[in-house]
């Protein structure tokens, strides 16, 4: 799909089964050397427009279970996990297909193992991170790629408990930037759905005094629908 007389998004699948069974699917952006005749039709696309604000926001629980029957199975009996995320955005466009915001996030984890001989150990992770980013959508088209930037600030929390007493407590502090990659569709006035596609991330950790470097890329389940108003 052409944006533009030189880019364009690309999707393709492939399959095999001889002679092993393998599937592939991928997206991502291709720049054509030679211009094409495709024109961008002209859009009245006041979700991208200056002075236009965007909300959105989500979370996700998960529990698992697992209960051991084997008697002659030395390890775990029982197991119990608990996991959940909340997040939160907000952003204004300060010009057209410009946008810059504000996102904080939190996400939580316990994890109860009990073992055969009796012993419990409880382990508690919370992690809290906010940051503000910049995003410029490059095509005034419905369906356009976007470039990011953003800044943040990461706290993680760390609790093992064994016999009901507290054994082992940490704690990080952790500072990124980097830029991203990504698609987005103007649904309607007031409605966009963004994917990232990729990102780059630097990271410096406080206690340790080390610098790390992340890349992530693919279409993943990272599709976000933000409302615009």
């Amino acid at each position: 799909y052409f944006f533009n007389k030189h880019l364009a998004v690309e999707i393709a699948t492939e399959a095999n089964s001889f002679p092993i069974h393998t599937a592939y699917f991928g997206a991502g952006l291709v720049y054509w050397v030679k211009p094409t005749s495709f024109e961008v039709q002209p859009k009245e696309l006041t979700a991208l427009q200056k002075g236009r604000w965007v909300l959105g926001g989500g979370f996700d629980l998960n529990t698992s279970r697992f209960k051991n029957t084997n008697p002659y199975y030395s390890a775990t009996a029982r197991e119990t996990e608990n996991d959940g995320t909340l997040n939160l955005q907000i952003g204004k466009f300060v010009k057209d297909r410009t946008r810059v915001g504000l996102y904080l996030g939190y996400s939580n984890r316990k994890d109860i193992e009990t073992y055969n001989n009796g012993q419990k150990i409880e382990n508690y992770s919370a992690n809290y991170n906010a940051g503000i980013y910049l995003k410029k959508y490059l095509v005034p088209a419905r369906f356009t790629p976007y470039v990011g930037f953003q800044l943040n600030y990461g706290r993680a929390q760390y609790k093992q408990v064994t016999a009901n007493s507290c054994n082992n407590t940490s704690q990080s502090n952790s500072y990124g930037l980097g830029p991203s990659l990504g698609l987005a569709y103007v649904i309607s006035h007031h409605f966009l759905v963004e994917a990232q596609l990729a990102e780059l991330n630097l990271t410096h950790t406080a206690e340790s005094k080390t610098w790390g470097a992340n890349l992530n890329g693919g279409l993943q389940s990272n599709f976000s629908l933000l409302y615009v108003f």
